[in-house]
Parts: structure tokens; C-alpha cells; sequence
């Protein structure tokens, strides 16, 4: 059975391993210190690369439950969700089949009446058929997510306890970054190249004899790394909308 890399701790013994540890004595600050320990640093450094990056690998589409309550409108939000997007609102023991109505250029009463002919007793009428449909499928929250205090506001103000479906992005949980293959080869070139530099002022000879040439390492593993960032770059989603600025 593969064997799982689900902790920080777990990930700096592979990193450690894949560079030779213990028949290789590796020059680096091994310890945490904060996370400025240099396999630390590296993984951090790589977390960033990939939350930023790599997105379909860092960052999901998931859907989370909010029980509102009367009269709150802030609520705390999970650390790992990143961005949200609509709210569907409960009705009865469901939520509603919609979250939001989208009008085309040429379905609203303006468009197939014209503005001569919108006149009062049609926007009332309109107003009418808009309350309606409100009563039937729900209140259309407004959300707003305060990513930094992980804070979500809701409006308008709920007016009666009542759970919302709420569609949103979050990262990826850390376990699942770490059995990313391409996430622990990139911790592994980051180590290395964190190595190099520290060899890098001259060669340098392990106890017992065997030498190894920091520039080199340093070199190879910046090479090996902007490859393997080409690779993500290529592998990762693209863009489902493109947009023509020049039109």
C-alpha cells in the first residue's frame, strides 16, 4: 500500500529522503524555526506557488450550508474557503431550484414593449409579478466574504432563522496537496534549491570524503524546477471564457 503524506512533519522526512538523507549529510536548517527552517520555507514557499498557480489541483468548487439567524448578518466562514459566489435560500424542508434570474438583452418588459408603452400601470403590474415570484422561490441574498477575518455579511438583514445553501471556492485541505505528486517533486526542487545556495560559495566535502558542487546543485535544480513549472502551467485549467478586449 502507497504510503501517505498527510503531515507537515511526514512531508519533511520525504523531502529529507529524496535528498539523500541519511547517507548524505544535508546542510540545512532541518528544525521548523517558525517556518523559516529551510525544508519549512520550501514547503510554505511551494504552498503559496500552487495556491496561486495551480489552481484545479489548490482550489475547489464546493457548497456549504449557513444557518442564518434574525437580525445577524456576519457570520465566520471556514479558514480554507476562499471566495464566494451565490446563496440559495431554504424553502420548507429544501432550498430553492434558483439562485439568481438572469434577463437577456431582449426578454425584459422594456425591451419587447418599449418605453413608450412601460408606463405606470405596467411597472406596478411588474412589481406585482416580481413580489410573487419572491414569495414562491425565496429571498436573493447578497454575500460578501471577508477573506482575510474569514467573515461572511449577508444582506439584506435575515428576518427569521432559516439555513442558506451557499455556493463557494475553497482550498484544497493540506493532506491532499501533499499526495500531489508534482506538489512534493516541486518542495523537493525548492529544498534544492535552497541548498545550492547555501553550498553554492564553494564546494563543499561531506564527512567521509564525498564532495558536492553547490553551483552545480544550485543550476540543476533551477532548471529542473522552471520545467516542472511549464508542466503544472500545462496540466492546470485554462480560462473557460476568453474575452477580445480590441473589439
Amino acid at each position: 500500500m502507497a504510503y501517505t503524506y498527510i503531515t507537515r512533519d511526514d512531508m519533511v522526512e520525504y523531502v529529507r529522503a529524496r535528498l539523500g538523507h541519511p547517507v548524505l549529510e544535508l546542510e540545512l536548517e532541518l528544525a521548523e524555526k517558525d517556518g523559516l527552517g529551510h525544508v519549512h520555507l520550501a514547503i510554505n514557499d511551494s504552498l503559496d506557488w500552487f495556491f496561486r498557480h495551480n489552481q484545479d489541483e489548490a482550489d475547489y468548487h464546493d457548497w456549504m450550508i449557513v444557518f442564518l439567524r434574525e437580525g445577524i448578518i456576519e457570520y465566520d466562514v471556514p479558514e480554507e474557503v476562499t471566495d464566494v459566489v451565490d446563496a440559495a435560500p431554504s424553502f420548507g424542508n429544501g432550498f430553492t431550484p434558483w439562485t439568481a434570474f438572469d434577463v437577456g438583452a431582449h426578454e425584459s418588459l422594456v425591451a419587447t414593449t418599449g418605453w413608450s408603452q412601460f408606463d405606470l400601470v405596467t411597472y406596478t403590474a411588474a412589481l406585482r409579478y416580481l413580489a410573487d415570484v419572491q414569495k414562491l422561490v425565496g429571498i436573493q441574498f447578497q454575500l460578501q466574504l471577508h477573506a482575510q477575518a474569514h467573515k461572511l455579511r449577508i444582506f439584506p438583514t435575515p428576518r427569521a432563522d432559516r439555513a442558506v445553501i451557499v455556493k463557494v471556492f475553497r482550498k484544497a485541505k493540506i493532506s491532499e496537496i501533499f499526495s500531489n505528486i508534482l506538489f512534493r517533486d516541486y518542495t523537493v526542487l525548492r529544498t534544492k534549491i535552497i541548498w545550492g545556495e547555501v553550498l553554492s560559495r564553494d564546494d563543499y566535502t561531506f564527512p567521509g570524503g564525498g564532495s558536492v558542487n553547490g553551483g552545480a546543485l544550485l543550476d540543476n535544480a533551477r532548471a529542473d524546477l522552471e520545467k516542472l513549472e511549464q508542466r503544472i502551467y500545462d496540466e492546470s485549467a485554462k480560462p473557460h471564457i476568453l474575452t477580445d478586449l480590441s473589439l
